[in-house]
């Protein structure tokens, strides 16, 4: 047996493991560039259709972000920090995301039940914010796409 090939058969394994299989594209990085570099990109399984109906969009709205899309960029800043909890002005820090477009992705993550707002703390102006908090449903699924099994 060749180095190539044990190789080879192991990075195949890997990857069926995180469900990737035969002919599907996926990309290789550093987790920080996920946080900081990438726009809200999302795979054409959530993304709806322009023009399409807007139960299309809603539902693409609901389904758990799999791609490095500025929803799923916030909920993974929030399992950094977990169980502490974020105002969404400090996501907004910690992802390097403008303060306006993370309250929208926030409220869109709070409709599809990924996170939950409890409790306050004071944001940098002295305001109570939010406290927001990922669900169980939204650590169990994070949890998933780290390849964590239960």
């Amino acid at each position: 047996m060749t180095r190539g090939s044990a190789t080879r058969r192991t990075l195949v394994a890997a990857l069926d493991r995180l469900g990737i299989g035969t002919g599907q594209e996926f990309m290789v990085c550093h987790p920080r560039a996920l946080l900081r570099e990438l726009d809200d990109v999302e795979p054409p399984e959530h993304k709806a259709k322009r023009g399409g109906p807007d139960t299309s969009r809603e539902a693409a709205k609901l389904a758990f972000p799999r791609g490095a899309n500025q929803r799923r960029r916030i909920l993974d800043a929030l399992h950094h920090v977990h169980p502490a909890g974020m105002t969404c002005e400090a996501v907004a820090q910690a992802t390097v995301m403008p303060y306006e477009s993370c309250s929208a992705r926030a409220a869109e993550l709070k409709q599809g039940g990924w996170v939950v707002p409890r409790g306050t703390r004071p944001t940098s102006k002295g305001a109570d914010a939010d406290v927001l908090y990922l669900t169980d449903a939204a650590l169990v699924e994070l949890a998933a796409a780290n390849g964590v099994l239960f």
